[in-house]
């Protein structure tokens, strides 16, 4: 089992195992993408694309929970050889939903995602839960979920808490 610090550390922006598809023997080559220049001949595909907490988020208490970049970690390596099993003439539909799960957490682990879902909790969250609030089916699915009155405020405090800055933490 790999420690907490070690999880934190490796976290991937393109895991190693979908740039195993394009290594050889655990490296790969880096260009500069503006210019073509070579960076790297030899780049570990455990230690490239890689950012230390990129999806680490902070408790309540400032602790550092990795649960996601774990999720992510398990998930990986069972879709990623459903992926490698695709031949030119047949998908079946679970390798459909690995490559749909594969895109999915590239996509969640790219910077331009992680800039716009902080302008989304930023600008929006507070008017979407606003509108959610007023909703008597929400309201009462809400005080049955938390046993708190929507009406005392709970539910419009969602959009309101103060959440981190996902944009300018990773």
């Amino acid at each position: 089992m790999v420690g907490a610090d070690a999880y934190r550390a490796r976290q991937h922006l393109v895991s190693k195992g979908y740039q195993a598809n394009f290594a050889q023997a655990g490296y790969v080559s880096v260009l500069d993408a503006r210019t073509g220049n070579l960076l790297d001949r030899l780049r570990s595909v455990k230690s490239n694309w890689r950012v230390r907490d990129f999806t680490t988020e902070r408790g309540p208490d400032g602790s550092p929970d990795d649960a996601l970049e774990r999720t992510f970690d398990s998930m990986e390596r069972v879709v990623l050889n459903q992926i490698r099993d695709i031949t030119p003439k047949t998908i079946t539909n679970s390798q459909r939903r690995a490559l749909d799960l594969v895109a999915a957490i590239h996509l969640v682990r790219s910077r331009s995602f992680v800039s716009r879902h902080g302008e989304m909790l930023a600008n929006w969250l507070p008017e979407i839960v606003n509108e959610l609030a007023s909703d008597p089916l929400i309201s009462n699915v809400y005080q049955s979920q938390t046993g708190l009155d929507p009406a005392a405020g709970g539910l419009q405090n969602l959009g309101s808490e103060k959440r981190p800055n996902c944009a300018g933490k990773r």
